[in-house]
């Protein structure tokens, strides 16, 4: 049986498996974890904005991991994270299954996020997205509304700002990702500066303790919505503590002998890999196979398996 077959067979917990709340507990903490930080970081981030402060971005890096922490999403960097600590005009491209993505791409690194026009009438999350100084793109735009955008999205590299795109144009409701689009993708800043891309995959592999099989990743990615929103919330209380693994894969710079095109297909080789390898190191965690020992996981499970 190969090791993601292993994600939809019948498992029993290991004796190693983290702590978990039961669902509606864990409800209580969202809630009251929710109900606490988005007015602190709401307040922070307008005096950041107003001021112009440097490194205002850390506020919502910051606030993403201490709400994954309170309401037990365990995030794994691994991969060149040190990458992203260079001063360098940088895009990162990421793979997007799931709402959640959002949350574990702020929690990544201190960057902004290039979103469609329609996020920004969502109830609560537009308003996350405006004050986080989200770069709002149409999808129905001419060659002039689109000269325009990148010209924005140019300055905004110029000036020092790190920017997120979900080159799949929306989620892909499965694990693995989709068609990379790379419209958006920038060669060049509006200086003329060449642009670091840095392709990062995100992988939803465990919950409580257990890798994550099909019945979970459709909660995840809400490929089925049957219940209504309540219902699918409720799903994934139920999955809490999760494991996600975040891989920052090599940086790339875009040349004269580098196109656009070039630079997607690269991210999604990378994304799709890096999916792909983490559900096998956690799936043949899950069996006590050795073959669980990658640099993936985190030193205590590798201790453990």
């Amino acid at each position: 049986m190969s090791a993601l077959a292993l994600l939809d067979s019948p498992r029993q917990p290991r004796s190693d498996s983290q702590w978990s709340l039961p669902p509606l507990l864990n409800g209580i903490i969202t809630a009251a974890v929710l109900g606490i930080i988005i007015p602190v970081m709401t307040l922070l981030r307008c005096v950041a904005i107003g001021l112009r402060i440097p490194g205002r971005q850390n506020v919502l890096k910051y606030s993403a991991r201490l709400v994954c922490w309170c309401i037990g999403i365990r995030l794994h960097f691994t991969g060149e994270v040190a990458a992203l600590r260079e001063a360098h005009p940088r895009m990162l491209v990421a793979n997007h299954a799931s709402w959640l993505d959002i949350i574990m791409l702020c929690a990544t690194a201190p960057a902004f996020y290039i979103a469609s026009a329609g996020v920004r009438d969502w109830p609560l999350f537009g308003f996350m997205a405006r004050i986080g100084e989200t770069e709002f793109i149409s999808q129905s735009r001419g060659v002039r509304a689109m000269l325009r955008e990148r010209e924005r999205i140019g300055d905004r590299l110029d000036s020092g700002d790190n920017l997120f795109i979900f080159p799949e144009g929306g989620r892909s409701g499965r694990f693995r990702p989709g068609t990379f689009h790379s419209a958006m993708l920038m060669d060049k800043t509006a200086k003329g500066t060449p642009v670091h891309i840095t392709p990062v995959s995100i992988c939803y592999v465990a919950a409580r303790g257990l890798p994550l099989g099909q019945e979970g990743a459709d909660v995840i990615t809400m490929r089925h919505r049957e219940g209504g929103m309540f219902s699918i919330i409720w799903r994934l209380l139920c999955l809490l503590p999760m494991d996600v693994v975040i891989e920052i894969h090599p940086t790339i710079e875009m040349d004269d002998t580098l196109g656009r095109r070039e630079a997607s297909d690269y991210c999604h080789k990378r994304c799709s890999e890096g999916v792909r390898r983490n559900r096998r190191a956690w799936a043949f965690y899950a069996t006590g196979d050795a073959r669980a020992l990658d640099e993936t996981l985190p030193l205590k499970v590798r201790t453990a398996a």
